[in-house]
This record gives structure tokens, sequence and C-alpha cells, in this order.
């Protein structure tokens, strides 16, 4: 699955996915609540091997999603302007 996020106004707004079930396509989130807005955030790559043991994951968001884990990469190192995500 990928997924295609850009960063505005201090939230993830999830424009785009191919997943084998519906996440969160159309709708945003606080920078500041979500891995993809940690990454853009902190300019960072993260890799995540279980979902469920990492405090940055909002587990109510990801219990019911098939996500186990993900790689969440910033789109520029430098001027951030989203996230590249794969579940």
């Amino acid at each position: 699955m990928v997924l295609h996020l850009f960063c505005a106004t201090k939230t993830s707004y999830y424009t785009d996915e191919d997943a084998i079930g519906p996440l969160w396509t159309g709708k945003r989130f606080p920078l500041n609540t979500c891995i993809s807005g940690w990454s853009i955030l902190n300019k960072k790559t993260v890799a995540i091997e279980d979902i469920y043991l990492d405090d940055r994951i909002p587990q109510d968001a990801y219990r019911p999603t098939f996500v186990k884990s993900l790689v969440m990469v910033p789109i520029r190192a430098t001027e951030t302007i989203g996230a590249i995500g794969n579940y």
C-alpha cells in the first residue's frame, strides 16, 4: 500500500491510497497526532516494525485496520511538503 499525503495548515491531508482496504483518503489529521506528521515535522524517515509497540502511532485509529508495520518518508529534506507511506 502506498499513501500520499501533504501538509498544509499544520495538518496531514491524505490525498490518495492504494490499499487492500480503505484507510484515510480525504481526511486531515493534526501533524502532532499522526506518524506522517512526525515524519514531516522531524524531516526523518521512520520505519516501524510493530505499530502496537510505538507510542507515536495513534492506536485507536490503527486498531481496526490491516496495518501492522509501516515506513513513512518525508518529501524534501528541507522545507518538507508532505510524506509518502508504505504499509
